[in-house]
């Protein structure tokens, strides 16, 4: 009699015990699946490329797929009325298994901390838990081919693993970007008062590439070079000179450049935040004024663009840019030591930011809130106090980062993982002196 209540009540505690496991097992699988499931219907709907809603589709049914085998796994630790319970079950765990690994893998490539992170390894760990006790418990016991079974898993994952490489790393980097960018300068015509030259700019932008673009900064100068020529050729020597006062400047044989003027700039004229799909452009046209005293022998434009994909990042424009706009000499914002290296202390500055917003839901838990941050500073370099000059420069930050200067290989990383980069337009020049002559 006393055995007998003694069996009845280990029989009790232990199928207490299993539904204690099964609990515990099966919701772990319904939290993966509520979590991949919620990532991938937001993908589907909302990603901004077409890789990002075809891996949303593929999450929905992944999550699909884990939710099955969440029953399965309940069934296999109650009354087992399906023969192969068990093994759905296993599959379901190598699901999430192989979904938070990826997710790892993301977060680590961006390098950010997000509160997302503890989730991935904790549903990794108890994935691999869960699997070991239904292997204890012999869930393979049930499949007539387990090699077969356990074949069909591997190709599964490796080609879900696979496609979520394809989509999320491969693609995004692979598509070609094609950006034409120029400036031209046309016929300058003269005043009839005869002062005042006016000469046609015209900057020009292209997107020929496979991505949606935004348009981040836009800054151009035209310079004035006024030159001597020399009939004798010049020596290296020559040459080594030039290059001490103008770094960036050509160097010529049979003329002596005297000196060089920035005499026109221009910053923004495209708003930043600007779309510009494949297929589109734009161009500005400007009238600049000069005085025809100087003469100048060439006359050049230059200009800078600084762009990001669309199918890395996207940019919440505001209605209106906020520029913070100051001397880094005051007691008011200034810019990090970085930027300021080799300008004059009675400099100026132009600051504004755009914040970040990622092209899909994946992206958007591995990664950190950032923003992009543009100084445009305004004044002259210690190396020529005499002339002004303007320059234009960007980093990716989070809050309180702006002070680290990045690296080349920080740089490098924000262009891959963000599309965000610049580029110099075909430069365009023209000789006042002798255009201007000619209507005389």
């Amino acid at each position: 009699m006393e055995h007998g209540v003694l069996q009845k009540a280990d029989t009790a505690n232990a199928g207490r015990q299993r539904k204690v496991l099964a609990t515990v097992m099966g919701l772990g699988l319904l939290a993966s699946a509520g979590l991949f499931g919620w990532i991938g219907a937001a993908d589907l709907s909302g990603a901004m490329s077409f890789t990002g809603r075809v891996t949303g589709v593929l999450l929905v049914l992944v999550a699909l797929a884990m939710l099955l085998a969440a029953l399965a796994v309940c069934d296999y630790q109650g009354k087992r009325r399906l023969e192969y319970s068990g093994a759905l079950g296993m599959f379901g765990y190598v699901l999430v298994f192989i979904a938070n690994a990826l997710m790892l893998i993301m977060q680590r490539q961006g390098g950010d901390f997000t509160l997302f992170l503890p989730v991935w390894i904790a549903l990794l760990v108890w994935s691999v838990w869960a699997l070991w006790k239904l292997y204890r418990q012999g869930a393979w016991n049930g499949l007539l081919h387990p090699q077969r079974f356990a074949a069909g898993v591997t190709v599964t994952a490796v080609l879900a693993a696979g496609n979520f490489a394809y989509t999320q790393m491969y693609m995004p980097y692979m598509s070609p970007m094609k950006i034409e960018f120029n400036t031209r300068l046309d016929k300058p015509v003269a005043h009839p008062s005869g002062n005042p030259i006016y000469l046609p700019l015209t900057i020009s932008i292209r997107n020929d590439g496979a991505s949606e673009i935004y348009v981040v900064g836009v800054l151009y100068w035209i310079w004035g070079i006024i030159q001597e020529y020399t009939p004798q050729p010049r020596t290296v020597m020559h040459w080594v000179n030039d290059l001490r006062k103008f770094s960036d400047q050509h160097l010529y044989r049979f003329a002596d450049v005297r000196k060089s003027e920035l005499l026109v700039t221009g910053i923004n004229h495209v708003p930043p935040g600007r779309q510009l799909s494949p297929g589109t452009g734009m161009a500005l046209e400007k009238i600049v004024m000069l005085p025809r005293d100087r003469r100048y022998d060439i006359v050049e434009a230059q200009a800078q663009l600084i762009f990001a994909r669309k199918d890395k990042l996207g940019i919440d424009v505001p209605s209106q840019i906020s520029y913070a706009t100051s001397s880094t000499d005051s007691g008011r914002e200034r810019p990090p030591s970085w930027v300021l290296k080799g300008w004059q202390k009675n400099a100026q500055f132009t600051k504004y930011s755009l914040h970040i917003r990622q092209p899909n839901k994946l992206l958007e838990l591995t990664r950190a809130q950032k923003r992009i941050t543009v100084w445009v500073m305004i004044g002259s370099r210690k190396e020529d106090p005499a002339s002004p000059y303007v320059t234009i420069d960007w980093m990716i930050v989070t809050n309180g980062e702006e002070s680290h200067e990045p690296s080349e290989a920080e740089k490098s990383r924000q262009i891959d993982q963000y599309g965000l980069t610049y580029i110099g337009a075909t430069s365009s020049a023209t000789s006042l002196a002798t255009e201007t002559t000619q209507h005389d």
